[in-house]
C-alpha cells in the first residue's frame, strides 16, 4: 500500500513539474515575441526617421536655392519637422536602455537648434540676404541633421544589443527549465519502473541462507 502511495507521489510531482515547465517555456516564448515585435518597430522608426532627415535636408536646401518656389519647400521643412518630432516621441515611448534615451533627447534638442536655425534662414531669404540663409543651411544646417542622425542610429543600435542580450538570456532559462523537466521526468520513470527478476531464481537472500544451513559433507 504504501508503494503505491509513492508512485502515486512521484506521479503527481512529474506531471506537476512538467505543467510549471510547459506554462514557463510559454511565459517566455511570449516574451520573446514581446522583444521581437518592439526591436522591429523600433528599427522600422529609426529607418523612417533617417529618411525623414534626408527628406528635411532636401528641402531646406531648395527653399534657399534660387529659382525654387520658397513657399513650396518651406512648407516641405515644416511638414519634415513634425514628422521627424512625432519620429523621436514615438523612438523614446519604445526605448528601454538608459544610453538611447539619452541619445533620443539629445536628438530632440538637437531638432529645437536646427529649427531655430531654419528660422534665421528665412529671415535672411526675406531679406533678400541667400548667401547668408545658404550659408545657414549647407554648413550648420547639415551638420545639425547629421547629429540628429547619429543619435538615432546610436539609439536604435543601443536597444537591438540590449534586446539581444535579453534574448539570449530568455534562451538559457528555457533551456534550464525543459532540462530540469525531462531530468525529473526520466526520474519518475526510472523510480516507476518495476524491478524484476528471472523467472525461477530464488531471492539472495533465501539462496544465501540455503547455502549457510546446507549440511557438511561427509568423506565416505
Amino acid at each position: 500500500m504504501a508503494r503505491r502511495w509513492v508512485r502515486i507521489a512521484i506521479t503527481l510531482t512529474a506531471l506537476v513539474t512538467v505543467g510549471f515547465a510547459g506554462k514557463e517555456l510559454r511565459r517566455s516564448e511570449l516574451a520573446l515575441n514581446n522583444q521581437h515585435s518592439v526591436e522591429r518597430v523600433f528599427t522600422d522608426l529609426s529607418w523612417a526617421l533617417t529618411l525623414a532627415l534626408g527628406d528635411l535636408r532636401a528641402a531646406q536646401q531648395a527653399y534657399v536655392a534660387a529659382g525654387q518656389d520658397r513657399g513650396y519647400w518651406t512648407s516641405r521643412v515644416d511638414s519634415y519637422l513634425d514628422a521627424v518630432r512625432d519620429g523621436l516621441e514615438n523612438l523614446g515611448r519604445l526605448a528601454s536602455d538608459d544610453a538611447s534615451i539619452e541619445a533620443l533627447k539629445a536628438a530632440e534638442a538637437t531638432i529645437a537648434d536646427l529649427e531655430r536655425l531654419d528660422q534665421r534662414a528665412r529671415e535672411h531669404t526675406d531679406l533678400q540676404q541667400s548667401l547668408l540663409a545658404s550659408d545657414l543651411i549647407f554648413s550648420d544646417g547639415l551638420e545639425l541633421t547629421s547629429e540628429v542622425a547619429a543619435h538615432v542610429e546610436l539609439a536604435r543600435s543601443t536597444e537591438r544589443n540590449n534586446r539581444s542580450v535579453a534574448m539570449r538570456s530568455v534562451r538559457a532559462d528555457e533551456v534550464v527549465v525543459l532540462g530540469a523537466a525531462v531530468g525529473l521526468g526520466l526520474l519518475a520513470l526510472l523510480m516507476l519502473t518495476p524491478v524484476t527478476r528471472q523467472r525461477g531464481q530464488p531471492p539472495f537472500g533465501r539462496h544465501k541462507s540455503r547455502e549457510a544451513t546446507a549440511p557438511p559433507m561427509v568423506d565416505a
